[in-house]
């Protein structure tokens, strides 16, 4: 059964899928129109949406998990 009624099951499932990462994991982030790779070195807190990442070329930047991604194997 649905949990809001009919209409709540037209809405692709990946919308729901959370994007969370961990401190030290290995990412690919979108920046300056490419992907590349990076680590996580802090996650968001209270005061912060973005996670703060250690770019190749890029040295640290603060990156939103949309435009984050997992390195597929």
């Amino acid at each position: 059964k649905p949990l809001f009624g009919k209409n709540f099951d037209r809405f692709p499932k990946e919308l729901f899928k959370a994007k969370v990462f961990a401190v030290g994991e290995e990412v690919e982030v979108y920046n300056g129109g490419v992907w590349v790779k990076a680590k996580v070195i802090d996650i968001p807190s209270e005061n912060r949406y973005s996670y703060l990442v250690e770019a190749e070329n890029y040295g640290s930047i603060n990156v939103a998990a949309i435009k984050m991604r997992r390195i597929e194997a």
